[in-house]
């Protein structure tokens, strides 16, 4: 986290243990996610990544027990 909102994730390391496809897939959509995320913000349980142009590009809720 650079400042309140700007973020910057360094390339992830993965290991070479394959999962189903749909796993697959979903793992790399993820990683493209974190590679475009430019600012975020959280608010009220609500995690919310945006990509440079401040396009809504993934959000995320906390699970609560």
């Amino acid at each position: 986290v650079t400042n309140t909102h700007n973020l910057e994730i360094e390339p992830l390391g993965v290991t070479k243990m394959y999962c189903e496809d749909d796993v697959m897939k979903v793992e790399s959509k993820l990683f493209k996610v974190f590679n475009d995320t430019n600012t975020f913000n959280f608010d009220n349980n609500m995690l919310t990544f945006f990509n440079k142009e401040g396009d809504l590009i993934i959000r995320a809720y906390k699970m609560t027990n």
